[in-house]
């Protein structure tokens, strides 16, 4: 018997599914952790649609537009900088060293009940224009990646380790035509480990039971965002009141969630067969089967509407009060839809993945429920924030992110940020700042804009959390770019 907990950490693994970081692809927004009442033209879609009536603070300019924005962050409570470093290389050159029995047993102690969070958002195309008479309107393709994954520490020896793990009391042994049922032990020849097909147990355990402590969960989706926002009161210097909404399109190449506490149990997936996953005996009579040929572009297997909505209040044309609802909606996932039950294990027939990009080893999803769709809401957020100029040269700000539900792609608790932009040149900005929660430990993000030709043309480079880069021990491995933003 094959486990479902090896199909879905192998999937999401394979498939690249990853948690997002609440700014987005925005190197500006990176730089300094907050987001909320900082952003500004396309950049603020998705964050805080009111944010569209403010206009541009470059004389002339209406009109924005900016391409391949990205942003991406990896951590892992377990790894420090180098490891990550090492692992992150290996992952993207597809050169990842097979592990030892004994790395196994390491990282499968390494990994028990310790966080791993990535995310990639990659901002293809956005465009905004604002005008006094009518407000801002904006639209803009992004790409969201989300994953965050904590292991109990049992789901963590199964695995890493799969039929070595200590529940199974009995190895099948088959040596050309000689078969033979051997103990499990930790003195076992690696010729005979080399020889053994499976694992059993006398003492079969349920999912919940194994999978306890255990929690994955993570999404890809495209997102086609489309925005208004405008002035709605002003009276004179004192206070200007803005509102704005958004609708988003959004398509769905992967979802997958497992959780486990106690008697509470949850294991479903939906991935796009771009991935040619084998489902076994999960796929028969699985309405909800899809296929792709020919192609290597994902088809989506998930389609959905949101909407966001925002207000900002303006005092003093220095302080600005934001407040944004975001991602209120669902996706209806109908392709490659698997729901796991609750049932008991007492066989495996894999000896644990042998690195950490484990995507040719995918398992079956064994499952009597396999329904033609599942609805699942978007990651809901609440976001409240403030930011204040300081003379010509400084803005600083705060921010606060709560998430609103439970699915793939919410925050596992509240996301707290402070920071702000200092230029000292009319074309040079510095960012810094610190942020503490969401997925993430603490972390102090810091970045650099150019803003050449009176802001007609707009370069940025941050990280997450520079100071990763500078301490031996810093786990977060960050990175957000733009290069071709521009003001007309």
């Amino acid at each position: 018997m094959k486990t479902c907990l090896s199909f879905l950490i192998i999937t999401v693994f394979a498939s690249c599914l990853t948690h997002a970081q609440y700014e987005g692809s925005s190197s500006t927004a990176a730089g300094r952790g907050v987001a909320t009442t900082m952003t500004s033209d396309y950049q603020c879609l998705g964050i805080n649609p009111a944010n569209l009536g403010w206009g541009m603070k470059f004389e002339g300019k209406r009109f924005a537009v900016g391409f391949m924005e990205l942003g991406t962050s990896l951590y892992s409570e377990s790894l420090g900088r180098s490891e990550v470093r090492r692992e992150f290389r290996n992952i993207l050159g597809g050169k990842s060293p097979k592990f030892s029995l004994e790395e196994k047993r390491q990282a499968a102690k390494d990994f028990s009940n310790s966080g791993i969070a990535y995310n990639m958002d990659i901002g293809w195309a956005g465009a905004a224009i604002m005008t006094d008479a009518l407000g801002g309107i904006g639209f803009r393709i992004n790409e969201k990646m989300q994953f965050y994954s904590k292991f109990g520490s049992t789901a963590s020896e199964l695995l890493f380790l799969g039929y070595n793990a200590p529940m199974f009391d009995s190895l099948l042994y088959i040596d050309g035509v000689d078969t033979a049922m051997i103990a499990n032990a930790d003195n076992i020849s690696k010729d005979s480990l080399d020889k053994v097909v499976s694992g059993v147990t006398n003492f079969p355990k349920s999912f919940s039971s194994l999978l306890d402590g255990t929690e994955i969960s993570g999404s890809w989706t495209r997102e086609y965002n489309l925005s208004y926002g405008r002035k709605i009161i002003d009276l004179d210097n004192f206070i200007a009141l803005y509102g704005g909404v958004g609708i988003k399109y959004v398509q769905g190449f992967g979802i997958v969630s497992i959780s486990s506490s106690g008697s509470d149990f949850s294991c479903f997936s939906a991935i796009s067969p771009v991935f040619n996953i084998e489902y076994g005996k999960g796929s028969q009579n699985n309405p909800s089967l899809t296929t792709q040929e020919g192609t290597s572009i994902p088809e989506p297997v998930g389609h959905g509407v949101g909407f966001d909505v925002g207000a900002n209040a303006v005092l003093f044309n220095k302080l600005k009060i934001g407040l944004a609802i975001t991602d209120i909606g669902s996706i209806t996932w109908n392709g490659n839809v698997f729901i796991a039950n609750d049932t008991l294990l007492s066989e495996i027939s894999t000896g644990g993945i042998d690195n950490l990009n484990p995507s040719d080893q995918v398992s079956s999803l064994l499952s009597k429920n396999s329904p033609l769709r599942l609805t699942v809401s978007l990651p809901t957020a609440v976001r409240l924030g403030a930011s204040m100029e300081i003379g010509d040269l400084l803005d600083v700000g705060i921010d606060i992110v709560l998430p609103a539900n439970d699915v793939p792609g919410s925050y596992e608790k509240a996301l707290v940020g402070i920071g702000g932009d200092f230029k000292p040149l009319s074309w040079l900005r510095f960012s810094m700042g610190f942020t503490s929660g969401g997925n993430y430990p603490t972390q102090m993000p810091m970045g650099i804009g150019l803003q050449l030709a009176n802001g007609t043309w707009e370069i940025g480079i941050a990280s997450r959390d520079a100071s990763s880069y500078f301490k031996e021990d810093g786990s977060t491995l960050s990175m957000s770019t733009g290069f071709l933003r521009f003001r007309l």
